[in-house]
């Protein structure tokens, strides 16, 4: 006949053989969770033209300088990394859950008790110490813990894939600021020499006016474009320094704007490829991080379905108690137990199942999000890809209207000194052909941020992965 203590031994051994399965927990792989729309087998737009890493299709020589400086010294993407240790921190916690948790105790008193002998009564001090371990495990027969390390885990992975995301998003911005404050510069040349051309002017219609050649008006007129070319001035000088602060602050350096620009806007190297691979969309890091968060939501799931099952714990406790330090080292006087239990939740008011319901909210959330971002991110290489051809037109347009623009103010100038055209003939070339290389200008930048956003959506250069 089987004694209790016997099966209570079985018993234990058992859940001791079922703990050794329960402690293995596997990372988890890289999800693949499918896509939420139909991809295309490839962009609509796109020429022929060479492979190159997208920092190089600017050929900006301190470009690479500067984003090397803002990876090292930008604040923001510090506290991101910051998030990605606290999450690695986290997967720790989580996965401590599945070992035993052993306490060490170490106590002693000293008390002072009468002791009594007839009618007399003496102080006896009395020093009472106790040493012991106390042990508490929690046997994950049903992979509720695992579920939960897995799902800390994911949320790590996509703390790492968020950081990869903000570096490029970084270099992204830097590049953007860059080409903004150099653009701004130039902006501010062209209004100085707009300026400057516009008071030669004046000054010429002036001394016609006083040779009784020309009218009030004309001079009127051309005070009045000098002032509105000194104004513009001031707004070109006023957006170049802003842009200049912005990048140093993005450096993460103080926004004053003691720095170097470039003398122009570099040019677009390289054209885009045709038929980019759509699988390239699959190497954005933004797009990683809300697969990683889908399957943590749902190992979250399944910890708290798991919730609902039995509990398997194992509980041990062991010490010596002794008035002399010595005897807290003698085996012999050594007392331990073992107890091994197993609980099951009935009534919790429901509180088990709203948490299951809650966490299958979150994962439907963290589904759809998901599938946002995957339409978002196509319509972003999409609208790129769109972008630079028709900037790519808008470009070469602009440069032809620059070159006539200029052409027809020299003639403009040369013929109103003979007296073959009006004031606001003159007056009017010279603000076109201002308006002209400034559009330029702007377009030239455009189509740089253009190419920053199409690599920003694509999550890197044109190489498959």
């Amino acid at each position: 006949m089987t004694t209790p203590v016997i099966m209570f031994d079985r018993l234990l051994i058992a859940l001791l053989a079922l703990a050794v399965g329960a402690c293995a927990v596997g990372l988890p792989s890289r999800p693949d969770i499918g896509a939420p729309v139909s991809l295309p087998e490839k962009w609509d737009y796109g020429d022929d033209g060479a492979v190159m890493p997208w920092i190089n299709d600017v050929q900006d020589p301190k470009l690479r300088q500067l984003i090397l400086t803002a990876l090292a010294r930008n604040f923001d993407l510090r506290a991101v990394i910051a998030r990605v240790d606290a999450a690695r921190a986290r997967s720790r916690t989580a996965g401590a859950d599945r070992l035993p948790q052993l306490d060490f105790e170490l106590t002693g008193t000293r008390s002072k008790r009468e002791t009594r002998v007839g009618t007399s009564a003496f102080d006896n001090p009395a020093t009472d110490l106790s040493l012991s371990l106390e042990l508490a495990w929690e046997l994950d027969v049903w992979g509720r813990l695992r579920a939960s390390t897995r799902a800390a885990i994911a949320d790590y992975q996509a703390a790492e894939a968020d950081l990869s995301a903000a570096r490029l998003l970084l270099s992204a911005n830097i590049a953007r600021a860059w080409f903004n404050a150099v653009e701004a510069d130039q902006q501010v040349i062209l209004a100085q020499n707009t300026l400057a051309s516009f008071r030669n002017s004046r000054e010429i219609i002036e001394q016609r006016f006083q040779r009784g050649i020309g009218t009030a008006l004309d001079v009127r007129l051309a005070r009045g474009n000098v002032a509105t070319a000194e104004a513009n001035l001031y707004l070109t000088q006023r957006e170049r320094d802003a842009a200049i602060r912005l990048l140093n602050v993005l450096l993460g350096s103080y926004p004053n704007t003691d720095i170097e620009l470039a003398s122009k806007l570099p040019e677009v190297q390289n054209r885009v490829p045709a038929g980019l691979p759509s699988d390239l969309l699959l190497r954005r890091p933004d797009l990683n991080a809300e697969q990683w968060r889908v399957l943590a939501a749902s190992e979250l799931v399944q910890s708290e379905e798991r919730r609902l099952l039995p509990r398997f714990v194992l509980t041990g406790s062991g010490g010596v108690a002794s008035s002399s330090l010595q005897d807290l080292l003698d085996w012999d006087r050594l007392i331990w137990n073992l107890f091994g239990g197993i609980t099951q939740p009935i009534f919790q008011g429901g509180r088990i199942q709203a948490d299951i319901d809650l966490s299958r909210a979150n994962e439907q959330e963290l589904l759809a999000r998901y599938a946002q971002t995957v339409l978002t991110a196509f319509n972003e290489v999409e609208s790129s890809l769109a972008a630079e051809d028709f900037l790519t037109r808008q470009e070469r347009a602009l440069a032809v209207s620059v070159e006539e623009e200029k052409a027809a103010l020299l003639l403009a100038q040369q013929q109103y000194e003979s007296g073959l055209v009006g004031i606001i003939t003159l007056l009017e070339t010279q603000r076109r052909a201002f308006n002209a290389e400034s559009a330029w200008l702007l377009t030239l930048n455009q189509r740089l941020q253009n190419r920053i956003n199409l690599h920003l959506a694509l999550g890197g250069d044109f190489n498959s992965i």
